[in-house]
């Protein structure tokens, strides 16, 4: 993973969406995953952010579930986290699209 420079290192457009969404974060073998709701903030080609109440780590892998265009269906796939921002009430993290 790209050491963080301050600098916007983003590659493709980010379109901004607000949708609710499932993620799923991944864990030691003894515990039992449990997903998660969060909402997105902005959604891209290589990523997607997404404002969550849980904190993630950098470099941690998680199942996402991201709503299809009309609300009729859902696509599963896996991201990992890149930053991680407190603010207030929440976090907001960006994942790098792994699938």
């Amino acid at each position: 993973m790209a050491k963080a420079t301050g600098k916007d290192q983003r590659t493709a457009e980010r379109r901004g969406l607000k949708a609710a969404v499932v993620y799923t974060p991944s864990v030691g073998v003894r515990k039992k995953e449990r997903s998660h709701s969060a909402v997105t903030v902005n959604v891209s080609d290589g990523g997607v952010c997404l404002r969550t109440e849980m904190v993630l780590v950098p470099a941690q892998i998680v199942r996402l579930t991201l709503p299809v265009k009309g609300g009729h269906a859902a696509s599963p796939t896996l991201a990992e986290v890149c930053w991680v921002r407190g603010e207030a009430g929440g976090y907001q993290i960006g994942f790098r699209f792994l699938l």
